[in-house]
Order: structure tokens, then C-alpha cells, then sequence
């Protein structure tokens, strides 16, 4: 027992360590447009559920709609407002 403790110690004080150091990126620009790429992702997709969604509804099957329109419902929720 104990020299499972004493193995533990030197874990949690680098843990320690690796919070309280502050982590800089190396190249600042991919911070910078890093989220830029998620927000066109999240915009691409909502466009592409849209597309799918109304080609669904003008093929008459209006009853598989929801199969879009959940995953729409929730990218437009979650991502529009912040972009």
C-alpha cells in the first residue's frame, strides 16, 4: 500500500505542474483561425441539412423529414448564434 502511494506523488505534483504552467501556442495564427474552421464547419453542415431536408419534403416524404431536421434544429441552436 504504501509504495503505491509513494508512486502517486510524483504523478499528482506533475499534474500539478501542468496546470499552474501557462500553454502558449507556438504558431499563434492557428489560434486565431482555429475556430474560424469550426464555425464554417457548423455553417456548412446547417446548409447541407437544409438541402437535404427540403429535397426530402419535395420528394413527398414528408415523414422522414424529422431525420434532418432534429440534427438542423440542434447546429442551428447550438452554433448559429455564436458565428
Amino acid at each position: 500500500m504504501e509504495s503505491a502511494r509513494a508512486a502517486s506523488v510524483p504523478r499528482r505534483r506533475l499534474a500539478g505542474v501542468r496546470t499552474q504552467r501557462r500553454m502558449e501556442s507556438p504558431l499563434p495564427g492557428i489560434s486565431t483561425i482555429w475556430p474560424m474552421f469550426g464555425t464554417a464547419n457548423q455553417l456548412l453542415a446547417s446548409v447541407a441539412l437544409a438541402v437535404g431536408t427540403t429535397l426530402i419534403i419535395n420528394q413527398g416524404k414528408e415523414r422522414y423529414a424529422w431525420v434532418r431536421l432534429l440534427p438542423l434544429s440542434f447546429v442551428s441552436v447550438r452554433r448559429l448564434p455564436r458565428a
